[in-house]
């Protein structure tokens, strides 16, 4: 494996930046989707709030917890920190509707928002600090991802969870006050911590909605324990069993950890997370808009012979095989990573939302129907890099042919008008339903001074 390595470990450089900078630093444009980052997990994780799920690890974080000063979004029972960071960025995840850096697919923010939001109640912290927090624990989850772009992924690692423990760990540390050393001394404790693995998408269990509260949950941990004084390895990403020599498989990859740190605060590598605007994996994003754009040409489930997909060649291990169970997903998550039920969803309903993947949906005789008739071919000119590629044709029963092509990545951000139709959506069942204009408000009043406590209130129902 051959490897570029700094002059200083990279959580070196990563906390030496970290600890100087300060909001006003913030560039105004990454500040604006910072927040809208924010309020998009908060929604999320409410519509998953309402979801079997979601319930589960809300329940869970408040059996294994205690009573205390943090909240879990929709809920008015008082937590531990710990406990509140690990429901509420479990359940941002839950759905798969979050956000992800679109060159990593490490998804961010339902990370770093549910350790800052813990943070933020536990020690009364102001809105612009919560926000800087986010965006710097954002900046070092895309920071570390970039060095060695998908090798987790085709290791069989998930690293949102892995990953986003880093992110997690600089969030807390930051809003500790922790100087360089313990921001150093918080990674280093949280690579022992870190996990993450693929291994739901094969049967669509639920275990991988856990990686990001899980990785929420650690960072607070590790930045306690940094802040009493425990110590952690400096070269905990790039020593001999750090976790770049210990995760990537492929011997022969060129690792690049100058990504890590060149030009912090000058180039921000976060300013290519996207919101997620459908429940399902980022490579399956373009799919549901050319299949949106087919049954808007009449493509129905009544009509449709046959359905072809051109897909890349890496993404097929993930979202099409093995085909007889992606045609027939087991559950909710199960769906999530499956091309052929999505896209057949999609055409069946003509949308795709937060209520998409219900059991009635994977039920529904015509639907499966429907979703057996999704089959994949390779496209040799398929983008490798951030920008995916969606390309559907459908042959109906009159041999009349349709096709449509798209491509989602990099550019693909949300309006504030999108977000908050998106976040209606999101609300609809649940305790905070008609309630997304006072968490718009209550997230925008954050870079004005305000603190979190509106947002657990408006989130509850209150």
């Amino acid at each position: 494996m051959t490897t570029l390595k700094p002059a200083r470990t990279i959580t070196q450089s990563l906390a030496a930046w970290s600890t100087d900078v300060v909001a006003t630093d913030l560039p105004a444009d990454l500040r604006h989707a910072t927040e809208q980052r924010l309020l998009n997990v908060i929604g999320v994780a409410l519509a998953a709030s309402a979801r079997p799920q979601g319930q589960v690890a809300a329940e869970a974080a408040l059996a294994i917890g205690a009573p205390g000063p943090c909240h879990i979004l929709g809920r008015p029972d008082g937590t531990l920190a710990t406990s509140a960071a690990f429901a509420n960025g479990s359940m941002a995840s839950a759905l798969a509707f979050d956000d992800s850096q679109t060159e990593t697919l490490i998804h961010c923010t339902c990370t770093t928002a549910a350790t800052a939001l813990a943070l933020a109640e536990w020690h009364g912290i102001a809105g612009p600090e919560v926000l800087l927090a986010i965006a710097l624990g954002n900046e070092v989850i895309c920071r570390i991802g970039a060095v060695a772009p998908g090798q987790f992924h085709r290791s069989g690692f998930h690293p949102t969870g892995i990953v986003g423990a880093f992110g997690a760990a600089f969030v807390a540390g930051k809003l500790l006050g922790l100087d360089a050393a313990g921001l150093v001394n918080a990674a280093g404790i949280v690579g022992t911590l870190a996990s993450g693995s693929n291994e739901c998408w094969r049967d669509g269990s639920w275990a991988q909605i856990v990686d990001p509260g899980w990785a929420s949950q650690a960072g607070i941990t590790a930045a306690v324990l940094a802040a009493k004084g425990f110590s952690g390895p400096a070269a905990v990403l790039e020593g001999s069993f750090g976790l770049f020599p210990s995760h990537v498989q492929d011997r022969d990859y060129k690792l690049n950890y100058a990504r890590a740190a060149a030009s912090l605060g000058e180039v921000w590598e976060s300013r290519n997370i996207a919101i997620k605007p459908y429940p399902t994996g980022h490579v399956s994003i373009p799919f549901v808009d050319c299949a949106l754009e087919l049954h808007a040409k009449g493509a129905r489930a009544e009509r449709i012979r046959r359905i072809t997909c051109h897909t890349a060649q890496w993404i097929t291990p993930v979202v099409c095989e093995p085909a007889a169970e992606k045609k027939r997903p087991s559950t909710d998550w199960h769906c999530r990573v499956s091309l052929p039920f999505t896209v057949a969803e999609t055409l069946f309903f003509g949308r795709l939302e937060a209520s998409a993947y219900s059991a009635e949906n994977r039920a529904n005789p015509s639907l499966l129907a429907l979703a057996q008739k999704v089959d994949y071919v390779i496209d040799p000119d398929a983008p490798r890099d951030e920008r995916y590629k969606g390309w559907i044709e459908v042959e109906l029963e009159d041999g009349t042919r349709l096709e449509s092509i798209h491509f989602h990545g990099r550019d693909g951000h949300m309006s504030d008008d999108q977000l908050m139709v998106k976040l209606r959506s999101c609300l609809r069942g649940t305790a905070a339903e008609g309630k997304a204009e006072a968490l718009h408000s209550s997230v925008w009043a954050l870079a004005q001074g305000s603190e979190v406590a509106a947002i657990f209130a408006a989130a509850a129902g209150s």
